[in-house]
């Protein structure tokens, strides 16, 4: 605005100036062939202001798109940014300097208005000049979200060890405890007996086994279902391995001979019992077992020593009595009369007690019989 008015002073300082009376013509033929060239300088100064008009709401756009991420300024905000542009070139702002850099140079003659006005200056060439001398600063959004991917990225690295270098999850495994691999197949086990699926509970007490072979809870589950689907064999091979690896355990020595007893085979039961036998106050059960197997078997003397043991355990259970008097009337043993009459005092039974008293004449008649010349 300031180049305009300097124009406008300059013609009407020459519109004042007295004219030539020595020229012989009229004042508007002697100022006709001065006042075309101010003319044609206001004309060209004119069409290069409204040009630099026009294309600075582009060029301020352009600038406000690369600042605002991608957001176009309001119309009406242009505007009065224009406008407050050609009002106050002096008071722009540091990225309007940035944007069109002539905006702080002195004013231009006209000659260099002429210029101006004469090359045409079409937009992209003045986006390409604008994004040349943009200086590109990240605006707030940006930052936050640079802050974002630095917090994200940390949690990141620390997942790092869990993939490979091409992002694929990495499955680790985790080494499980051998009774927690038994407790699990234990489960499965126990599900598939009640479904009725027997051969694969068999081969889940099998895995348990494996793991835990002490597990004796373990392995006489395994050695009753062998049992209860006709595998003889299999269950007491079961078996024996358990009590060889304790040689002081008694009760899959118990079970082993219990399936031999069942399988009619007092002998190989009774064998197995006396492999280790432990004190009748502990297990007076196996005491009793392995003295009703030796009276099966005729093993009188061994029934005898059973039922010792259990007297001296349980010195006031009757039965005990009255089966070591048995096994010593069959060995002929004059013991026999003295053990009944022990019997007899502590049997309340009344059948028993009968039986004794029948058994105490015979031997009484017996040994009278002997005692005769």
């Amino acid at each position: 605005m300031s180049l305009i008015n300097k124009v406008l002073k300059d013609l009407d300082k020459r519109g004042q100036e007295p004219f030539d009376r020595d020229a012989g013509g009229s004042a508007v033929e002697r100022s006709e062939p001065k006042s075309k060239l101010p003319w044609i300088i206001l004309a060209l100064a004119i069409v290069g202001i409204s040009l630099g008009v026009l294309l600075w709401p582009a060029n301020d756009n352009q600038t406000m798109t690369v600042y605002e991420g991608g957001q176009s300024p309001q119309p009406e905000a242009a505007q009065q940014k224009s406008v407050q542009s050609q009002n106050q070139p002096a008071e722009t702002s540091p990225r309007e300097d940035k944007v069109n850099p002539n905006l702080g140079q002195p004013e231009r003659g006209s000659g260099e208005i002429q210029a101006l006005a004469s090359r045409a200056v079409t937009p992209d060439e003045t986006s390409s000049a604008d994004k040349a001398n943009e200086v590109k600063e990240p605006s707030p959004k940006q930052t936050k979200q640079l802050a974002e991917a630095q917090i994200e990225k940390e949690p990141a690295q620390a997942e790092k060890s869990n993939t490979d270098n091409d992002g694929v999850f990495v499955k680790k495994s985790v080494e499980l405890a051998p009774e927690e691999i038994a407790q699990q197949n234990i489960e499965k086990a126990e599900k598939a007996q009640q479904q009725g699926r027997l051969t694969q509970a068999e081969e889940y007490w099998r895995q348990a086994l494996s793991v835990t072979p002490d597990n004796k809870r373990v392995r006489k589950q395994l050695a009753a279902l062998q049992y209860g689907r006709n595998k003889v064999t299999d269950a007491l091979a079961t078996l024996e391995v358990g009590f060889q690896r304790d040689r002081t355990d008694t009760d899959f020595r118990m079970l082993s001979a219990r399936i031999l007893e069942r399988e009619a085979r007092p002998g190989a039961a009774l064998n197995v019992l006396l492999k280790s036998w432990p004190s009748a106050d502990k297990k007076p059960d196996y005491s009793q077992k392995i003295a009703l197997l030796a009276q099966d078997t005729g093993n009188y003397e061994v029934a005898e020593t059973a039922y010792t043991r259990l007297i001296e355990a349980q010195p006031t259970e009757g039965r005990w009595y009255v089966g070591k008097a048995l096994a010593q009337e069959q060995q002929g043993s004059n013991s026999a009369l003295s053990t009944y009459q022990q019997a007899l005092q502590r049997v309340t039974h009344e059948p028993t007690r009968q039986f004794i008293e029948q058994k105490i004449a015979a031997l009484s008649a017996q040994a009278n019989s002997a005692g005769k010349p």
